[in-house]
């Protein structure tokens, strides 16, 4: 964004890019070539142990190098998706209206407003849409952080945190009087419960346990492995 903001700085990326060293090669395509590069090697050395005896000295020094380098792979990219989930966090956070909540005066809202998205790790996210039975689909982003599950408001280029009626009541949950009906779309990964939908594949329900009543959220994800991935996300951060 900066560079298209930026003829000058755009004009000398360009003009380094067509020097002959750089081949052609755009800045995107530099920067990545190392990540690349390391899975070429371990892809190298899965046909050197393939093509070596087992009874060979060389071939355990063939294995070792396999399980290092796939060790390397993943590190790098672990680091990769961190970097990626920080920079997307710091995207919301710009684009964050958090005034329902900071003007509120509700006492069941007070807790929430020192929560601060920059102050976790992002996990996992995903553009999910809520389904309710009497009202209009809500398009929403769902954010995992460690120790929370976040629901975002998508309105215009704007993430909305604010409370609202996303989520029905859990047959057979009791009400505690001391609680408030009011909808906290901040939940604490310890008070959520997750399981796929009996009747849509890539719908996902979330459970808020520690309301009352109950709350449960269905939330209609892009495909049944984008739900399954979700599944599997929640139940990782609960450990």
């Amino acid at each position: 964004e900066k560079v298209e903001a930026d003829p000058k700085i755009e004009k000398f990326i360009k003009d380094c890019e067509n020097r002959p060293i750089c081949r052609h090669t755009t800045l995107v395509n530099l920067i990545s070539s190392g990540c690349l590069r390391l899975m070429r090697y371990t892809l190298l050395l899965d046909e050197i142990a393939k093509y070596t005896q087992v009874d060979h000295p060389d071939f355990q020094y063939a294995v070792k190098a396999i399980e290092c380098s796939k060790d390397v792979s993943t590190f790098v990219n672990s680091g990769i998706r961190e970097a990626e989930n920080y920079q997307t966090l710091v995207s919301i956070q710009n684009n964050l209206d958090r005034s329902f909540i900071d003007l509120s005066n509700n006492p069941f809202v007070m807790e929430y407003k020192a929560f601060d998205l920059m102050q976790h790790r992002l996990l996992h996210f995903e553009k999910v849409t809520c389904k309710l039975p009497e009202s209009e689909d809500v398009a929403l982003k769902a954010l995992l952080l460690d120790g929370y599950f976040v629901l975002l408001e998508i309105k215009d280029d704007k993430f909305l945190l604010k409370c609202d009626n996303w989520a029905e009541i859990e047959p057979h949950s009791t009400k505690d009087k001391q609680k408030s009906n009011i909808q906290i779309p901040i939940m604490r990964i310890a008070d959520i419960n997750v399981h796929a939908s009996k009747t849509d594949k890539r719908t996902l329900v979330v459970v808020n346990v520690a309301a009352s009543p109950q709350l449960a959220y269905n939330l209609e994800t892009e495909s049944r492995n984008a739900k399954d991935e979700w599944l599997k996300q929640i139940e990782q951060a609960k450990k």
